[in-house]
């Protein structure tokens, strides 16, 4: 479980396709006060990264190493090209008696969602996001989404589409400040809504 409170940007330094899945290799974050909790993560720990809920396998001085099965291949469409280099969010998994910034994360990525716009605001930028149509009844202004592992407040929803305000602490902190029109980001629609809806 997380919080959607993005920890660290890091960057992808090895990217290795093995029988139809995926190892890679992440910087190991720099520990600072905003992101203590990485020092003490071992193999075997949880670390959601890009919001996807992956398991530590191994962690040496500069790196932290993953895997990524079918499923999360299927799902987020990565490939060895799309991977290569790019930068991620982290954030390490929640521990009893954590402070909640955010709100319930799972990790369990519903899909991708595409950026249609990005509209500067005065220091802010206001995102446009598509969802895919099976899931637009799960989110509604002011609810919660998970964006690239970040926990976001719907502003405006049209059908489809979402808007969202990124103030600029969010966009120093994350790396939604490299993306551009026509990316997509993985997203988890809130579990609470999700309930709330299956229930109605």
């Amino acid at each position: 479980m997380f919080t959607g409170i993005v920890k660290a940007v890091v960057t992808i330094k090895k990217v290795v396709q093995t029988q139809g899945q995926l190892k890679i290799q992440v910087a190991r974050p720099v520990v600072t006060a905003h992101a203590v909790e990485f020092s003490t993560l071992k193999a075997g720990d949880s670390v959601a990264l890009d919001g996807l809920c992956l398991t530590l396998e191994n962690v040496s001085k500069n790196f932290f190493q993953f895997h990524l099965g079918p499923e999360t291949l299927n799902i987020t469409g990565f490939t060895v090209e799309s991977l290569k280099k790019a930068q991620v969010n982290l954030e390490p998994a929640l521990k009893v008696g954590d402070f909640v910034g955010g709100h319930f994360v799972t990790g369990h990525v519903d899909g991708m969602a595409k950026i249609l716009a990005l509209k500067p605001q005065g220091k802010s930028v206001l995102l446009k996001v598509k969802l895919p149509k099976p899931f637009q009844n799960y989110v509604w202004p002011k609810a919660f989404i998970t964006l690239n592992g970040l926990s976001l407040t719907v502003n405006k929803v049209q059908k489809q589409t979402l808007s969202i305000c990124l103030v600029p602490e969010t966009l120093k902190r994350s790396n939604l400040r490299t993306k551009k029109v026509g990316d997509f980001l993985t997203f988890e629609v809130d579990i609470l809504a999700r309930a709330l809806v299956s229930k109605a």
